[in-house]
């Protein structure tokens, strides 16, 4: 599982991703909070694990940083 976060001003966010076999997972919310789960079923693996990596860019592009 990859997790960002994002803290700037007021905003405290994170924002998790897993790809299982052709389902991304997806975990986030408020840091501190329990946070929401979304599941999204894909053709494949592949399909799955592009989604994710778009998805990826997209957080990154809204300042979102990875935690290690």
């Amino acid at each position: 599982m990859r997790r960002f976060e994002m803290v700037e001003g007021k905003a405290s966010k994170f924002w998790e991703v897993e790809v299982q076999d052709n389902l991304v997972v997806v975990h986030f919310g408020r840091i501190g909070t329990k946070g929401q789960s979304r599941t999204k079923k894909h053709i494949s693996n592949l399909s799955a694990r592009y989604h994710a990596d778009e998805r990826i860019k997209e957080k990154l592009a809204e300042g979102y940083l990875e935690i290690k």
